[in-house]
């Protein structure tokens, strides 16, 4: 008569609101996937509500940032940096010739061309780095990073990780149908043999 059990409304309200969920985080994921693809492109860093995020490439930052952390950067003037932070810029020399890097900040100076920043590594036996930073390389500075979200943006990135998430998607929805046939079955026995008579 069109009336439904309370049960079965339950697990149709259930199974709409997983899939909603799993549609908003599919959604979102691809949007991390093209708007990273962009910044790649441009050599930018990625941007969400207003902060920038970069994933760390190098190990001139460990112990107290490892390669494949999501570093979290706040833009700013370079007129407020302080020593002791650690400062995100572009490099303008040698083998990361316009490459972003982070490095600590270690003094804050003025000369005729305005504020400078001189950076190293926190790596033992780092030097210090041999261009000072100016405001037209300075992007920011480092306000919080995280190994966990750096493995899920940095896995995020990949073409082929998609492809690899794609295949466990439609194997995870293939392996569920089958289990869920499987428990009718053996909830019903006569539903199967009805089924294999007609």
């Amino acid at each position: 008569m069109g009336l439904i059990e309370p049960k079965n409304k339950k697990k149709k309200i259930l199974s709409a609101v997983s899939f909603t969920l799993a549609a908003v985080i599919f959604l979102l994921a691809l949007y991390v996937f093209f708007v990273s693809l962009d910044a790649k492109s441009k050599n930018e860093p990625v941007e969400f509500f207003g902060r920038s995020f970069v994933i760390v490439l190098t190990d001139s930052m460990t112990p107290e940032i490892g390669v494949g952390e999501l570093v979290v950067i706040e833009s700013t003037g370079i007129e407020s940096v302080q020593v002791g932070q650690n400062a995100v810029f572009v490099s303008l020399s040698g083998m990361l010739k316009g490459q972003r890097i982070i490095h600590k900040v270690v003094e804050v100076g003025h000369d005729e061309q305005g504020v400078y920043l001189r950076t190293q590594g926190v790596k033992e036996g780092a030097p210090v780095d041999p261009d000072p930073v100016r405001a037209e390389n300075f992007t920011g500075v480092e306000v919080g990073h995280s190994v966990f979200w750096g493995k899920i943006i940095g896995f995020f990135t990949k073409l082929e990780n998609w492809l690899l998430l794609l295949v466990v998607l439609v194997a995870v929805s293939i392996a569920i149908m089958q289990i869920v046939k499987i428990v009718k079955i053996a909830k019903n026995p006569e539903d199967s043999d009805k089924q294999d008579r007609s």
